[in-house]
């Protein structure tokens, strides 16, 4: 496993170098046909790695994306992702996210969120 693994969660079709890329099966509903097979495929809230073993994840409109295709209330939903990610970030791992501010305040109970960057 990767000392320094950064995965890139939610990442559709989207690449970027040095980090993994994590999302829902190609074959997935609501998936784009454009979007490429991710690196790790996962349906979240389950996160497919061991726990303590990422550096850094990153996200781009995910929770908003999560919340529509989640049957939980969001409060259940947010928890339920937030103990995810903590349980798999590392001691002093990071989250980056890029998101609309009151999602990302929602998972601030669970994390400290490194920076927050208004989404579109």
């Amino acid at each position: 496993m990767n000392k320094n693994l950064k995965v890139n969660l939610g990442a559709g079709g989207e690449r970027i170098r040095g980090w993994k890329s994590l999302d829902l099966p190609v074959d997935a509903p609501g998936r784009k046909v454009v979007d490429l097979t991710p690196d790790i495929v996962a349906t979240l809230p389950k996160i497919p790695l061991p726990s303590n073993s990422v550096s850094m994840f990153r996200s781009k409109d995910l929770l908003m994306d999560y919340q529509m295709f989640s049957d939980l209330p969001f409060k259940q939903s947010i928890d339920k992702l937030g103990r995810e990610i903590r349980r798999v970030l590392k001691s002093g791992g990071k989250l980056i996210t890029i998101e609309q501010p009151e999602l990302s305040r929602a998972l601030a109970k669970y994390l400290r969120i490194v920076s927050v960057v208004p989404g579109a």
